[in-house]
């Protein structure tokens, strides 16, 4: 996190110069190039409005760097994952099954951080299946994401599962 958030502050430092100089260049060569200062005004335009994409994704990549600390507190896992599923029901363009264990079902997360990871896994799932129709599904296949909460002893499991592409060959890449 540390060397990410000194690779952002180094790449942002240039960043204003740049946006400055074509503002000024834009300011004092328009009126100087007549015919052309439309094209001036739009080539300026585009670098003043990169910088401006480049300074958020930085920022973003800042904030990335900079994971939250965890708010953990006891939470009941069956809403979490109930809500997650609804959130993404008709997001995915799949159909999308759940098999939740009767609630409550308390644990001690961080709420946003575990439905985030939801989140993800469930439209991984739904984006594995577009894979395969992509690469060309057979015609029989009936695309589907199943989403399980159970527990199993004193263990809670929760399972994302699709019938999309799978993973690569190269597992150890994900992990």
């Amino acid at each position: 996190g540390d060397v990410a958030r000194r690779i952002a502050h180094e790449i942002k430092n240039p960043l204003t110069p740049i946006q400055l100089s074509a503002e000024r260049i834009r300011r004092k060569y328009a009126p100087m190039v007549g015919e052309e200062s439309d094209t001036l005004e739009q080539l300026t335009d585009v670098i003043v409005r990169q910088t401006g994409d480049l300074r958020r994704i930085v920022d973003e990549f800042s904030k990335f760097a900079r994971m939250p600390e965890p708010v953990i507190a006891e939470q009941d896992m069956v809403v979490i994952l109930r809500d997650a599923v609804m959130l993404q029901e008709d997001a995915l363009g799949v159909p999308l099954t759940s098999d939740l264990a009767a609630g409550p079902i308390l644990v001690e997360v961080d709420a946003t951080m575990i439905s985030q990871a939801l989140t993800n896994l469930i439209k991984n799932a739904g984006e594995a299946i577009e894979s395969l129709h992509e690469k060309g599904a057979p015609k029989n296949h009936q695309p589907s994401v199943h989403v399980a909460l159970r527990t199993i002893e004193n263990k809670l499991l929760i399972t994302v599962s699709d019938n999309g592409i799978g993973l690569p060959e190269d597992r150890a890449r994900l992990f």
